[in-house]
């Protein structure tokens, strides 16, 4: 790799590169002004390191940055400040399994009737697959992945590709019980991934961390705790046995504050510790050299639709809408630029290509390459509103959630019954136009390009290996018994 000091001497020029009326060079593109705009970006980034840092349950609403009423992300909000910020990104499931899946393997998780993911089952990314690491396996030689969440395990296929591929609970017990008298043991991760990193800075690496927080339990440590909430911090609130009693229930709004409270209180704490990474990789010299993506798998809910509390049996803006920060050094005209036009992560893998200049060769992959928009560019299909697509996570039947535009249409498999909800107006999906104006032919329309979706297999889905949850060992069973995702 070339030295930060290099690198940030040839962004200045890129840049006016950019801005001059001439162009730059004569190349190949004939003076198109757009691919010399994308071009100028790639020969930035494609010398560059990259560290994603997914929070897991990070719903969008919750975030300073995106507009939420408490200040509950400084540190994250200075790094969107000079990053570039997409508004409205979408994860193709309210769920960590079907997720995962389709933003590591850029397919859509579309599996076809006979595949029902429930309870009793796991799904497996099949070998003959190629994954996010596989690809970046062409540009890095370090690829770590570490991981706090038990659905993530090298035995279904999320290991694919990394050089390491680490969980929190292979770290040494009295460490793990040590930090977790101080908050939860995700920072842990922190700590081992700036020296991995330092180690690795001169080579290149690729990273991917999936924290935990601040997904349910909802345990911040003090001076968050008490944050957000009325009174006296009561973690008990925050506990799985305590949130799991409320199923199927709506809490008395004061509860259900505070409740909230410890989440946002749980986004509070990462966000600092996420704060006290970026100074640390800063102060080494690896952040010049890095691209730092922040994302996360899906949302959270908190009773915004009748009785429905934390992810993955709806498909509400609440739990499918996510955060999606870019940062990227050496390019300062791209701070600050926030991009409304829907993306979604099944987007990631196609930009992280185009980033590092590896071509697509004949991969299928569901998404597209986001640096068109990075780069400050129309689009190829600008001229037409993009479909978005998510469904809900390990539901039967699923819930489907289908986007033109501000247009959002809901589904449930089987049924008849249909949402339509325009997010410009109602962001909230407080009214359903269905029986309202033109709005049932509208709705008629985006009904049959969703079933044809699904009938096509989701423009490159998958074909899926499921597994009994009995595949996990014990331990990991408990962790999922523990969290009230399996029996």
């Amino acid at each position: 790799m070339r030295s930060p000091r290099f690198r940030f001497f040839v962004a200045p020029a890129l840049v006016a590169c950019l801005l001059a009326s001439t162009g730059c060079g004569s190349g190949g593109d004939g003076g198109d002004p757009a691919r010399q705009a994308i071009d100028a970006v790639v020969e930035v980034t494609s010398r560059q390191n990259i560290i994603i840092i997914l929070l897991d349950a990070a719903g969008a609403k919750h975030f300073s940055f995106y507009g939420y009423d408490r200040e509950t992300t400084p540190y994250l909000s200075a790094l969107a400040r000079e990053s570039v910020v997409f508004e409205n990104a979408y994860a193709q499931a309210s769920g960590t399994m079907l997720s995962v899946f389709s933003y590591f393997t850029s397919r859509y998780p579309v599996f076809g009737d006979d595949v029902n993911i429930t309870r009793e089952t796991l799904l497996k990314i099949p070998p003959e697959m190629t994954t996010m690491a596989e690809v970046m396996a062409r540009r890095y030689d370090h690829r770590l992945g570490f991981t706090c969440n038990t659905w993530l395990k090298s035995e279904l296929g999320h290991g694919q590709g990394f050089t390491e591929f680490h969980h929190l609970w292979d770290l040494p017990t009295e460490l793990l019980l040590a930090a977790d008298e101080r908050g939860p043991a995700d920072v842990l991760m922190i700590a081992h991934t700036l020296e991995w990193m330092k180690e690795r800075a001169q080579d290149g690496f690729f990273a991917y961390l999936h924290f935990m927080i601040p997904h349910s339990p909802y345990r911040p440590p003090e001076p968050f705790c008490s944050l957000f909430t009325r009174g006296p911090c009561d973690k008990r609130l925050g506990s799985v046995d305590f949130l799991n009693g409320l199923q199927g229930t709506r809490p008395a709004p004061e509860q259900a504050e505070d409740i909230e409270a410890l989440y946002d209180a749980s986004l509070t704490f990462i966000d600092y510790a996420l704060g006290a990474m970026i100074r640390k990789m800063q102060a080494e010299g690896v952040w010049d050299d890095t691209i730092f993506i922040l994302m996360s798998d899906h949302g959270e809910a908190f009773w915004e639709h009748g009785t429905h509390h934390g992810h993955g049996g709806i498909a509400y803006e609440e739990v499918v809408r996510v955060p999606l920060v870019v940062h990227i050094p050496g390019l300062p005209d791209l701070a600050g630029r926030r991009i409304a036009q829907p993306v979604e992560l099944v987007d990631l893998l196609p930009t992280l290509m185009e980033l590092q200049g590896i071509p697509r060769d004949t991969l299928q992959l569901a998404g597209r390459s986001l640096v068109p928009l990075l780069a400050g560019v129309q689009s190829a299909d600008a001229g037409q509103p993009p479909r978005i697509f998510s469904q809900t996570n390990r539901r039967i039947p699923p819930i489907f959630a289908w986007y033109e535009g501000d247009l959002k249409l809901l589904w449930e498999e089987g049924g008849e019954d249909l949402e339509l909800y325009d997010l410009g107006t109602d962001p909230g999906e407080r009214v359903n136009l269905i029986g309202t104006g033109d709005h049932d032919d509208v709705a008629g329309r985006l009904w049959a390009e969703l079933r044809s979706f699904l009938a096509q297999g989701g423009a490159h889905g998958a074909a899926a290996e499921i597994l009994p949850v009995e595949t996990l060992d014990e331990a990991s069973r408990q962790r999922l018994r523990s969290l009230g995702y399996i029996d």
